[in-house]
C-alpha cells in the first residue's frame, strides 16, 4: 500500500501533468516546429539567438502541442524525444489517478522503473534528435 504522503504526489504529479497538457493544448503550433514557447511569454531559445543552432528543448513546446491534437508524425518531426515525453505523460494520467484512489502500488514497483526508463529514453531520443539535426 501507497503511504498517504505518497497517494498524494501521485495526485499532485498527475495534476500538474494535466495542467501542462492543458496549456500545451491551448498553444496554436509553430509552422517552424520550434518557437511555440513564446506564446507563453518565454523568450526565443537562447542557444539558436547566441550560436545559430537549436538546443536540445527546440521544438519540445511544439511536440506537445501537436501531440495533444493527435498529429504525432508531425509532433515527432518537431522534437521527437517532447513527443515520447508528451505520451507518457498521457498515459501517467490516469495511472496517478488510479495510485491515488486506491492507494495500492504495484508489486516490486515495476511501474515506477518503466516510467523512469521511459523518461530516460524519451531524453535520450530527445538528444539523439538534436545531435541529427546538428549535421
Amino acid at each position: 500500500m501507497l503511504t498517504l504522503k505518497m497517494r498524494w504526489l501521485c495526485l499532485v504529479s498527475g495534476l500538474s501533468i494535466a495542467l501542462l497538457l492543458a496549456i500545451a493544448r491551448m498553444l496554436t503550433p509553430s509552422p517552424f516546429g520550434m518557437g511555440t514557447h513564446q506564446q507563453l511569454g518565454l523568450p526565443p531559445c537562447t542557444v539558436l539567438e547566441l550560436w545559430g543552432i537549436p538546443c536540445p528543448a527546440c521544438g519540445m513546446t511544439t511536440s506537445w502541442s501537436l501531440v495533444t491534437r493527435g498529429r504525432i508524425f508531425e509532433a515527432a518531426q518537431a522534437n521527437s524525444g517532447g513527443m515520447l515525453l508528451a505520451l507518457i505523460a498521457l498515459a501517467f494520467l490516469p495511472a496517478s489517478c488510479y495510485f491515488f484512489v486506491s492507494g495500492k502500488a504495484t508489486r516490486d514497483y515495476w511501474f515506477s522503473w518503466t516510467l523512469a526508463v521511459s523518461l530516460l529514453a524519451g531524453l535520450g531520443t530527445a538528444l539523439v534528435h538534436w545531435s541529427l539535426r546538428l549535421l
